[in-house]
């Protein structure tokens, strides 16, 4: 089982305050299998203490399905996530679980591309691109290169 961190706030005239008292619904996407007992999809809650926190204990996910956790139905700051939660005996913060495709399980990318690969037209281009794009693959024909 994993520990899972809620920790929310919301802004106001001071900066960031706690967003107390809102309620965690945590549900798995599809019945699985936990140590012999078929888990049902049924969702169950967590009250975020005066803090903005609270911590829910989940099996971890293995593939086969994701939990959707929703926040704040109905106010301005809802909150929907399909989240895959690893195994692990130290507890995990809500806000760090990668989010998945609710239909396929996939990862979502969040920020910036998976791959980034360039195209040079010869191995001297390539040196110049690699040089300048320090993060990216750069690609170009073998045929440049001395012994091809």
């Amino acid at each position: 089982m994993t520990q899972v961190k809620f920790d929310f706030g919301r802004l106001s005239e001071s900066g960031v305050t706690s967003l107390a008292n809102a309620k965690v619904s945590i549900a798995p996407t599809s019945r699985f299998v936990n140590g012999g007992r078929i888990v049902m999809p049924d969702a169950y809650e967590v009250t975020l203490d005066e803090n903005g926190t609270a911590t829910a204990t989940v099996p971890p996910t293995d593939g086969t399905y994701a939990y959707v956790v929703r926040m704040a139905t109905g106010t301005a700051y809802e909150l929907v996530r399909y989240v895959t939660v690893p195994d692990s005996t130290q507890a995990v913060n809500f806000a760090d679980l990668p989010d998945v495709d609710p239909s396929t399980l996939a990862p979502l990318v969040q920020s910036g591309p998976v791959l980034a690969v360039a195209y040079a037209n010869s191995l001297a281009e390539a040196k110049t691109l690699s040089a300048q794009l320090a993060n990216t693959v750069i690609m170009y024909p073998d045929s440049d290169e001395p012994g091809a």
